[in-house]
């Protein structure tokens, strides 16, 4: 009986549980206020809301993560099942996001390099915009084509989605990490707070480049 409840405690329980109230709320206070400043400090997008979102998402992920193993056992097998579900889903689709954003902004940039690289067609006489307007087209379908064939060879999905959906179900359903000490407890709390600065500074990084060809696009689109 005590090995089978051994597995269901929560990554950091059993050091956790050892702890004196006053040494938790400082290490509370401490890890929160590190994931917000760290969160905010790699944020730079250009746009404020944005950075702010960025900032509180992490946060707000890091917590109930780290929250979660904390006390899993204490928490009724209804919630213990959803904190799980939410807990991967959110890690699968920040995962799928942020691949989906650079995949995208590097399908972008090799459709435009071979487009600039190609000789100008000779489509002229009737209808010549006509004409034109379908050339284009043709070279995006061709190239959306080839663009969908090279990510299933790669396997994109499987990298940005389905692993870390995977891994993510390993740590937190199968509990194959099983943390003693303050050393492996800091490690696995700070593992999960520098984890998530690095995906905002990913993510914010992301989003300027985003932005960045959107604003390209207007300015393009306002001169044509």
């Amino acid at each position: 009986m005590g090995s089978h409840r051994s597995k269901k405690l929560g990554i950091t329980e059993g050091y956790w549980a050892g702890l004196s109230e006053d040494r938790r709320i400082m290490w509370k206070f401490f890890s929160r206020a590190l994931t917000f400043v760290g969160a905010l400090a790699v944020s730079k997008t250009g746009v404020n809301y944005i950075d702010w979102l960025i900032a509180a998402s992490t946060t707000v992920f890091s917590f109930l993560l780290i929250e979660s193993q904390r006390s899993y056992t204490r928490y009724s097998v209804g919630l213990r099942k959803k904190l799980i579900r939410v807990s991967v889903a959110l890690v699968a689709t920040s995962v799928l996001f942020a691949g989906g954003i650079y995949f995208s902004q590097a399908a972008f940039f090799a459709l435009a390099s071979t487009y600039t690289s190609m000789p100008p067609s000779s489509l002229g006489g009737e209808y010549s915009e006509f004409k034109h307007v379908l050339y284009v087209l043709m070279f995006v379908c061709a190239g959306g084509v080839a663009i969908v064939r090279v990510f299933r060879q790669l396997d994109v999905m499987g990298l940005i989605y389905h692993r870390p959906r995977q891994q993510m179900t390993r740590l937190l359903v199968h509990k194959e990490c099983k943390l003693g000490g303050f050393p492996r407890f800091a490690c696995f709390e700070l593992g999960v707070i520098v984890a998530a600065i690095c995906y905002s500074g990913v993510v914010a990084s992301l989003i300027s480049g985003l932005l960045e060809i959107v604003r390209i696009a207007v300015d393009a689109a306002g001169v044509s």
